[in-house]
Parts: C-alpha cells; sequence; structure tokens
C-alpha cells in the first residue's frame, strides 16, 4: 500500500453505524472502493471514537483495532499542532483542539484527511481533505 490517509472520528463512527443502519453506507462503500489506500487513524481520533463506543470490549473496537494503524503524537504533530493552533487563532477561525490535533497529525505526516466534515477542516490552510459521504 502506498496512499496513505487519516481518518477522521466521523468516518469511523459512520463505518460503525453502517453495520446496523444503511443511512452510514459512505464510510464503508468509500473503504471498498479504495482498497490500496492505508487509513491510519490518530489517537486523538481513537479516543473520540472509544468515548463514543463506551464499551471496549465490542467486537468493532477490536475490528478496528486491527484494521487501522494507530499513530501517536510526536514531536513532529505537536510542532504542526503548535503553529496551526496559533495561525488558526489568530485568523478567528479556531476548529477546536481535537480536531487542530487531527488536522496537525494529517499535515505533520503529509497526507490526507477524509472526513465528511469538510466544512471544518477546509479552513485548515495546506490540508487536503477527502469527503467520503
Amino acid at each position: 500500500m502506498g496512499i496513505v490517509i487519516f481518518a477522521d472520528s466521523t468516518f469511523l463512527i459512520d463505518l460503525q453505524r453502517s453495520e446496523r443502519n444503511p443511512h452510514y453506507a459512505s464510510a464503508l462503500e468509500w473503504l471498498e472502493s479504495n482498497p490500496n489506500v492505508e487509513v491510519k487513524v490518530s489517537v486523538v481520533v481513537w479516543g473520540e471514537f472509544l468515548e463514543g463506543v463506551g464499551d471496549l470490549n465490542q467486537p468493532i473496537v477490536t475490528k478496528f483495532r486491527s484494521e487501522f494503524e494507530l499513530i501517536s503524537i510526536s514531536r513532529k504533530v505537536a510542532e504542526s499542532y503548535g503553529r496551526l493552533s496559533k495561525d488558526l487563532r489568530q485568523k478567528g477561525r479556531p476548529i477546536g483542539p481535537n480536531d487542530t490535533w487531527i488536522a496537525a497529525t494529517a499535515l505533520a505526516h503529509e497526507a490526507p484527511l477524509l472526513t465528511r466534515n469538510v466544512t471544518h477542516f477546509t479552513r485548515v490552510p495546506g490540508l487536503q481533505v477527502v469527503n467520503y459521504a
């Protein structure tokens, strides 16, 4: 796999929901139509997803844990976060701390961000945003 993309929590949540509700199938359809793309998840996205799941013993948690590589916050990501957070705040266009960490992770790894929250993340200069919805 040569192409890497970072998933936002909306993607994981919709992927989970798609098992019960076809309304959220766009996440699964995107994944199935992009078999050569490696989807990675930042620790912040993983935390947001687990907050919503509640029970860490659910099979979906085990499934996602094995399917998606979890990326920690490195020095490079932290530096990206600092620059991005300051820039967005100075422009009067902040996106919230968790989303800033998520965007900073994708930027630091020079990878696009997969989300349905396009309007929100397009505020981030230099971030390539991919809409799966």
